[in-house]
């Protein structure tokens, strides 16, 4: 978002003031961009949602280039309370939407394929073409009900597996921006 700030010099003769008026607008300029850069790098909206994506998987920070560090993978129930306060994980119909392409079995709750990451032009731009697994807050029935659906964006593939496997996770919020 732009910022344009407008300053007025005034007819005062007092030097300091002056100085106040010409060094003003740039400290202000600094400290909008700051906030901006610091918003922007946390998290990324989902397009056409208001839905927001934590820029990184959890346990991994924004460098400014990309995401750094260790992911963290925790098995489903674990994942289910990782997230910080206000995150949660997201829902299958979300990452299918992020991925896009899915097959009819997808989308009425079966596994298959969706387009890998590096193929969709929403996941591409949100996260970047290296994406791994990760869990989605969705339970389902399989394996004795200890199953859980997540999506290898990577592979373009939504899938179940039991609850007790590791998977990385991402955390979503709804809502807008405060």
């Amino acid at each position: 978002m732009p910022v344009r700030i407008f300053t007025s010099y005034g007819t005062r003769s007092d030097t300091t003031m002056t100085r106040m008026t010409k060094i003003l607008p740039i400290i202000l300029w600094i400290a909008v961009v700051s906030c901006e850069r610091k918003e922007a790098i946390l998290e990324i909206q989902q397009p056409g949602t208001e839905v927001f994506w934590l820029k990184c998987p959890l346990g991994q920070r924004w460098s400014g280039k990309g995401c750094t560090g260790e992911a963290v993978e925790e098995d489903w129930n674990r994942a289910n309370v990782a997230c910080p306060e206000g995150y949660r994980l997201p829902r299958l119909s979300e990452m299918q939407e992020i991925l896009g392409g899915c097959e009819e079995k997808v989308i009425v709750g079966r596994g298959g394929r969706c387009s890998k990451c590096n193929e969709s032009d929403v996941c591409k731009k949100m996260f970047g073409e290296r994406e791994m697994s990760y869990w989605s807050g969705d339970a389902n029935m399989e394996y004795g009900g200890k199953g859980a659906w997540y999506a290898s964006f990577y592979w373009g593939l939504i899938t179940d597996d039991l609850r007790t496997n590791k998977r990385r996770i991402r955390c979503v919020r709804n809502g807008l921006r405060p």
